[in-house]
């Protein structure tokens, strides 16, 4: 059995979702999935795309599957692993939830066989279809449109799969995936949110000196897949790789018996002086984290080592780190690339689909 704890998370512009978080009870880690999908971008729509092909002749379809994995339901036997609790009362799922690291597996399995049924039952006309996760996109030839959207609703209504009426596009732009695809003037370009999501992220690594890891982590994740139209530009994401993979500090551990001897090596902005015996530490190095707590003196170090592995994070002299600079200073090599993303980002323009 494994309790996993219920969460209500809300995202701006989306309905509030429950998601039973499955990490605290160690069931994701002890689950193993045999496989790895690939999941298509814009490029691989672009790639579709032949020069010989009519122009002006295609149209777009996209459909959204509500609350897809909840289409899977989960063996009784197996039950026991999707319980949480409300108040003293113990629940269980019936269905993949989201939260769970198998229900993307199971319904990526179930998404797969729908785009084959789909391509199976459209064999007899032009078109092309992806889907990723839960969003499926068609280009569907203009002069059979209405036919293949008919036969392809019907298949998916008999299927029973949960479409969002609301969701659903036809007709010559679709928004997909943060992407807008003009099948008319046969162009893409990310979509106008996208574009602000990522100058907002790009802002504070064009003017700062200092960011945090999470922020940065978002932003490379961001500018990775805003870059699969423009592969030219990724070379530019090397120094912000680079940023990422350096760290302030090196951890080291402090045996509790020499916890003394090393507090009386450091000065009084906490900074290595002397080495006490038994000790490899950097001399010159600062103390920045003692178990956990920020320090900057000598007097913010514990006198007794509460953690018995005495974990000290230090920064060597001899290496500085580029985000201990000021404020007003951007570190080397991150700011220049932020602001070719950022230039590049604000003009977006569109790509052709040929």
């Amino acid at each position: 059995t494994a309790i996993g704890k219920l969460n209500l998370v809300k995202a701006p512009g989306k309905e509030p979702r429950l998601v039973l978080d499955s990490t605290v009870c160690h069931l994701n880690a002890r689950c193993h999935v045999p496989e790895h999908v690939a999941l298509p971008s814009a490029g691989d729509v672009r790639r579709c795309f032949l020069p010989e092909d009519d122009r002006q002749s295609w149209e777009g379809l996209s459909l959204d599957f509500k609350a897809a994995r909840k289409c899977v339901k989960v063996r009784p036997a197996d039950r026991g692993t999707l319980l949480f609790r409300v108040r003293t009362q113990l629940y269980f799922y019936k269905v993949c939830h989201f939260g769970g690291r198998f229900s993307a597996y199971h319904w990526q399995r179930v998404g797969a066989a729908l785009l084959r049924f789909s391509h199976a039952v459209l064999s007899h006309f032009p078109h092309r279809a992806w889907l990723y996760v839960d969003d499926l996109l068609a280009a569907l030839h203009r002069s059979t449109c209405p036919e293949q959207c008919a036969l392809l609703i019907a298949l998916l209504s008999i299927l029973h799969a949960p479409l969002s009426w609301r969701k659903a596009q036809l007709g010559e732009s679709i928004s997909w995936c943060g992407w807008e695809f003009d099948f008319r003037c046969e162009t893409v370009r990310l979509a106008a949110d996208k574009v602000a999501k990522l100058l907002a992220l790009l802002a504070p690594l064009c003017t700062t000196g200092r960011c945090s890891r999470k922020d940065l982590e978002s932003c490379l994740g961001l500018l990775v897949w805003a870059c699969a139209l423009s592969k030219h530009l990724r070379p530019f994401l090397s120094p912000l790789f680079r940023d990422l993979r350096s760290t302030t500090g090196a951890l080291f551990s402090i045996d509790p018996r020499l916890w003394d001897s090393f507090r009386e090596g450091l000065d009084d902005t906490a900074h290595i002086r002397q080495c006490p015996p038994g000790l490899r530490l950097p001399l010159g190095g600062h103390v920045l984290e003692v178990s956990g707590s920020r320090v900057s003196l000598k007097s913010e170090v514990p006198r007794i080592c509460a953690n018995p592995f005495g974990c000290v994070f230090t920064t060597p002299a001899r290496t500085k780190s580029r985000y201990d600079r000021p404020p007003a200073e951007p570190p080397s090599g991150c700011a220049p690339a932020s602001r070719t993303h950022s230039h590049a980002a604000s003009a977006s323009p569109p790509s052709t689909l040929r």
